[in-house]
């Protein structure tokens, strides 16, 4: 004897209201609620004209204005500070004259500050992230939101291990790109990744 089972019938009014959205809105709408807790963390530094400044910062700027008086001096580009450790290599620091997304965020680092436009960055790579992998856009703004509010991010910032940061914040990027490489295997996902 086989049991029958019953028909489920889906209600109009129970559809999920988020989902209820026009497609075309919902990608600005996670944006604005990615940058909200933002502009909580990072307006104060804005009105206040601060910037915390954590022991590596400062070191980096000595270490800094060092080699930048001698490529002064000389009209020579500087590969390695001998001042510090018995030498060390500086040669990654020297980044190429090119508009990239790096040159992008670093003229935006002049209106507000430059922190806030990577984690924001890294918010958006978050939640494009869990969108291709299928979870709800609700959802996904909700994870995406939580990732910028973490605390590690702040404190960061305020020791002053800013390329640390700012290659955290190109990671959600750089696994939607090779998830999308591997899904798609292109040309165009191949530039992409």
């Amino acid at each position: 004897m086989s049991k029958k089972k019953k028909a489920v019938t889906k209600d109009v009014k129970s559809v999920d209201k988020f989902e209820a959205i026009p497609k075309k809105y919902r990608d600005f709408i996670a944006a604005i609620i990615i940058i909200l807790p933002l502009l909580y963390y990072f307006v104060p530094y804005i009105t206040n004209n601060v910037e915390p400044s954590g022991s590596d910062f400062l070191a980096s700027k000595g270490q800094k204005h060092l080699y930048k008086e001698w490529e002064a001096e000389n009209d020579e580009t500087v590969l390695w500070n001998p001042n510090i450790f018995s030498g060390e290599p500086i040669y990654y620091r020297v980044l190429p004259k090119r508009i990239d997304m790096y040159f992008i965020l670093e003229k935006l680092g002049n209106i507000f500050y430059w922190a806030s436009w990577y984690i924001f960055i890294g918010g958006l790579g978050m939640y494009f992230l869990l969108k291709h992998r299928k979870i709800p856009w609700y959802a996904a703004v909700i994870v995406a939101t939580v990732f910028v509010m973490l605390p590690d991010w702040q404190a960061q910032k305020g020791e002053g291990h800013n390329s640390k940061l700012r290659a955290l914040m190109v990671i959600p990027w750089f696994v939607l790109s090779f998830s999308y490489f591997f899904e798609k295997r292109s040309w165009l996902a191949t530039g992409l990744f």
